[in-house]
């Protein structure tokens, strides 16, 4: 008897431990979630600050004539207000630029701001910022978020690059793991002509001559000393350091 009393007790300690630490857990994640309203207000006030805004104003999305903010779930009723203070935020970003500059406002302007991430990480510009996986960017000129296609071709590829097959978010998550195709094509070049690449090498290159002449298969003739000084610095002209 004793020794189921004991049992008992111990398994009602160990379920009370479980439910403290369960409701302990469950406060910090709602205090996280409180705090993360602060959280992004902070940090579109410091950038505000940097633009010189005022902290309730609305440059973009109480502008006239209205944006339509295509592709942004509610559009100028969409229910998360980070969002729209951000597109806001982003665009003093824009005004500040184009002020310092001396140059004028454009109707249609050239911004980015890729608005599903934090805002303190500055992804809004006249560049395109570096797409991700779950890429979400406005584009203000267009008043759109932009396409997977859209971007595919800021990537590169052709803007017919026929992809009907492929769903949107696969698309996005193929852009998100690949490569600028214009760097792409720069990285294969430099390895092409890299001077220490095992294709330049001699033997390779006889065996290429033998190929494409069979009848004038023989072993290369050795270079004179200038000839080998001019391979050298013709060489060294076209070699990339990456």
């Amino acid at each position: 008897m004793r020794l189921f009393l004991l049992k008992l007790r111990h398994e009602v300690s160990f379920s009370e431990s479980i439910t403290v630490e369960g409701q302990l857990f469950n406060t910090g994640q709602e205090s996280r979630n409180r705090d993360e309203g602060t959280i992004w207000k902070s940090h579109h006030a410091n950038l505000r600050r940097e633009f010189q805004m005022r902290p309730g104003a609305k440059p973009w999305t109480g502008k006239r004539p209205r944006p339509q903010l295509r592709g942004i779930p509610g559009g100028l009723k969409c229910p998360s207000k980070r969002t729209l203070d951000l597109l806001d935020t982003a665009y003093g970003g824009y005004l500040a630029h184009k002020a310092s500059a001396g140059e004028p406002v454009e109707a249609k302007p050239g911004w980015f701001v890729e608005f599903g991430q934090s805002g303190d990480r500055k992804l809004f510009g006249p560049h395109l910022p570096l797409v991700s996986t779950k890429n979400k960017v406005y584009h203000y000129g267009l008043d759109a978020v932009m396409s997977a296609q859209q971007l595919s071709a800021c990537h590169g590829y052709p803007l017919r690059m026929n992809a009907d097959d492929v769903e949107e978010a696969h698309l996005n998550m193929m852009l998100g793991n690949g490569v600028f195709l214009p760097h792409l094509v720069i990285c294969v070049l430099a390895a092409f002509l890299e001077d220490s690449a095992p294709w330049h090498a001699p033997e390779v290159q006889a065996a290429l001559a033998a190929r494409s002449s069979p009848s004038r298969a023989c072993p290369p003739t050795p270079l004179s000393s200038a000839a080998k000084t001019a391979t050298k610095v013709k060489k060294q002209r076209v070699r990339f350091n990456i």
